[in-house]
């Protein structure tokens, strides 16, 4: 992160990616690192075990399932078993006090959500 850029592109990505996002944060490496240094093991786990964790009452999980609009085609999308799942975490029992959210309608689900305050550039 902190090592010296060896090419000029390299250098003017980082540079116009900042000035496309209108954020202006052209030292963000040196925070991040800076940020970084900061942090302890301690911390690391505390997080991954509050957030990450197959234990953990905060954890969350997000699943996307894109269906076509049209139902014919969806009969020849294959669907989900247990046979064709792809076991990532193995012995991984649902939570039954957490409770799954269909979300039907995108824009209206967006609707109900607490927006964030947008960044302010760090000039």
């Amino acid at each position: 992160m902190l090592k010296k850029k060896k090419k000029l592109i390299n250098l003017s990505v980082q540079y116009w990616s900042e000035i496309t996002r209108h954020e202006n944060f052209f030292k963000r490496s040196e925070a991040i690192a800076d940020a970084v240094k900061k942090l302890n093991k301690t911390e690391i786990l505390q997080f991954f075990k509050l957030h990450l964790s197959h234990e953990s009452a905060q954890r969350k999980k997000l699943s996307v399932h894109i269906v076509k609009s049209n139902p014919e085609q969806n009969a020849l999308t294959p669907t989900y078993s247990a046979e064709n799942a792809v076991e990532l975490l193995p012995n991984v029992q649902e939570n039954p006090g957490k409770s799954s959210v269909l979300i039907e309608d995108y824009a209206e689900f967006k609707k109900r959500k607490p927006l964030y305050p947008i960044p302010q550039p760090k000039m």
